[in-house]
């Protein structure tokens, strides 16, 4: 996800901030939200941080913390603790921020390593941990691209085992530091937690679409009881026949039918804007029949569902249900992900004896499909671990990860849902993906915008500055987030 080119923006004109105290000098003991940016430095004609001119651009966005990338130079790392020094004058922490093995020379050969310790990230933990002590704004370090890299082609990756050395590595350190890895939506919560939740502090989510996206996402990172999920996925240039797919196959007699129910979260991933709609469906059948389907291709996905069962049970009660995804046409080339997650069923029981009906499920797949299908776990309260979200100011990268037009519009009403996502505490914080250091720029001031008023800091007086022209980014319209309840 980071970039391995970039142009350096224009200096900042910057103006005077008047903050709330809460926001920018609250202290450390209280947990504050968490406004960041996330890479786009300034930097000075010798190739080092300028650590002024980017502390001024973020102070004006209304930050109170930098997700500093190692990547850009080689003098990153010795540019470090000046720059946190300075940041901690301003009031603001900082968060390092590492290149795995997937964004360095390895497998990109015009990307550079994190330097200098490039991939041995306990040695990198240690240092980190380490500067920490000196820098006590220096509150965490993130890896990119995290779970991607735990399984790679030529290497284990970031393994379990390895996970828990870098774990011991900054802990023994500094038991106060923390470590955030950067995992999608897409991937797999129930594996994620399961494998990882007791080595890490938090997560990064990355382009969270929904708030019911985040909250689903919750249920996994709190160690709360979870359902089944199923994960079907078909590639590009794979051909597909009609009637094809991946689905979850259960049994069971229906106890009481004014109580039976089934309930799950679903989500879609596409990777084109103008991907053709009609082929690929969601779907759940009862006995044969079709109770529900959805167009994998057409918005809104990312959506808890709740279906009655009560007027499907037959005579016998005893029902065959089927949840997963299905090809309504074949197609010769269409890349897609259906997750079905967190799926409960009630009011029933297994038809071969006693156990917990969220065990009773199946996965069956046709050859075309990929699929990963992971049971019904119970919460134990092993980890509890806060989601800092992550949406785009990159009009490319929220094209791709958004399927929309990544205006400056469309970045501020997402970055708007995520903050509603921060006051209703499904996460703890934003850190923005690249917001241009351009006070002048669009995206900049629709980011700002958002973050002073969220932080309580009064508007930038437009007036003052040189004008862009008779657009102007406004904030939209207050729609109160609804109450969410997870099943």
């Amino acid at each position: 996800m980071a970039i391995a080119m970039k142009t350096l923006c224009p200096t900042c004109t910057i103006v005077s901030l008047i903050a709330s105290s809460w926001i920018l000098a609250q202290p450390r003991e209280v947990q504050r939200p968490i406004l960041a940016d996330y890479d786009q430095e300034l930097r000075t004609p010798d190739g080092h941080f300028d650590t002024p001119k980017t502390l001024a651009a973020l102070k004006a966005m209304g930050c109170n913390t930098y997700f500093y990338l190692i990547q850009h130079g080689k003098s990153d790392w010795d540019d470090l603790p000046s720059f946190a020094d300075a940041a901690a004058r301003d009031h603001m922490d900082v968060v390092v921020h590492l290149t795995p093995w997937s964004e360095s020379t390895l497998y990109k050969k015009n990307w550079n390593y994190s330097e200098p310790f490039k991939t041995d990230y306990v040695r990198w933990a240690q240092e980190i941990a380490k500067l920490s002590l000196a820098h006590k704004n220096i509150i965490g370090f993130a890896i990119d691209d995290f779970y991607t890299n735990t399984t790679l082609p030529d290497r284990p990756g970031f393994t379990p085992k390895y996970t828990e050395q870098i774990h011991h590595a900054y802990k023994s350190i500094n038991p106060q530091l923390k470590f955030y890895p950067l995992i999608y939506f897409e991937q797999p919560w129930p594996d994620f937690v399961e494998k990882y939740g007791k080595y890490c502090d938090g997560v990064i989510g990355a382009y969270p679409r929904t708030e019911d996206e985040v909250v689903n996402a919750n249920t996994f990172l709190h160690d709360e009881y979870y359902g089944p999920s199923l994960m079907a996925k078909l590639n590009r240039s794979i051909p597909t026949e009609d009637d094809e797919g991946v689905l979850m196959i259960g049994d069971f007699h229906v106890d009481d039918p004014t109580d039976a129910s089934l309930t799950f979260f679903w989500d879609s991933f596409i990777r084109e804007q103008s991907a053709e709609r009609g082929f690929h469906y969601a779907v759940c059948y009862v006995n044969g029949k079709m109770i529900w389907s959805a167009d994998a291709s057409r918005p809104p996905t990312d959506q808890f569902i709740k279906l009655d069962l009560a007027k499907y049970v037959p005579k016998d009660r005893k029902i065959h249900v089927e949840l997963g995804m299905l090809e309504k046409k074949g197609v010769d080339t269409f890349a897609i992900q259906v997750n079905i997650e967190n799926v409960r069923i009630r009011g029933v029981s297994s038809l071969k004896g006693s156990g917990d009906v969220d065990h009773v499920w199946k996965a069956h797949r046709s050859k075309s499909f990929t699929a990963s299908f992971y049971k019904a776990a119970a919460g134990k309260n092993r980890w509890n671990l806060p989601m800092i979200l992550m949406p785009s100011a990159n009009a490319q990268e929220h094209e791709l990860r958004y399927n929309e037009p990544g205006t400056p519009e469309n970045v501020q009403q997402k970055l708007h849902m995520v903050l509603d996502c921060v006051k209703s505490g499904e996460a703890i914080g934003s850190v923005m993906f690249i917001t241009p250091k351009d006070e002048h720029d669009p995206y900049f001031r629709a980011v700002q915008e958002e973050y002073r008023s969220f932080a309580g800091i009064r508007p930038v007086d437009r007036e003052y500055h040189e004008p862009m022209g008779n657009e102007r980014i406004s904030r939209p319209k207050e729609n109160e987030p609804e109450s969410r309840k997870r099943y």
